[in-house]
């Protein structure tokens, strides 16, 4: 099982902070497509262009980006880089 925790802007168009979902083995880019069809996350949202994304706090730009393979107990953090202002 898998720790997604969501910060920014996020949280206001998903009505949630965080939630537990199994998502060992997927990739990034897969975990992604998961969380816009199965958890009705608008893809708008999780544009990529608009986001960072930590597994265990390290963001996956150090990792293998988006094709990063996402392991058992791993917490993700996905963070607005978009704002008011």
């Amino acid at each position: 099982m898998n720790q997604i925790k969501f910060f920014g802007n996020i949280c206001n168009h998903t009505d949630k902070n965080n939630f537990s979902a199994d998502l060992a083995n997927l990739s990034i880019n897969q975990m992604l497509e998961i969380l816009n069809t199965e958890y009705n996350v608008e893809q708008s949202i999780l544009d990529k262009n608009n986001i960072l994304i930590a597994i265990n706090n390290v963001e996956i730009s150090v990792l293998n980006n988006h094709d990063t393979i996402i392991n058992s107990g791993d917490e993700i953090s996905i963070i607005s880089i978009s704002h008011g202002g």
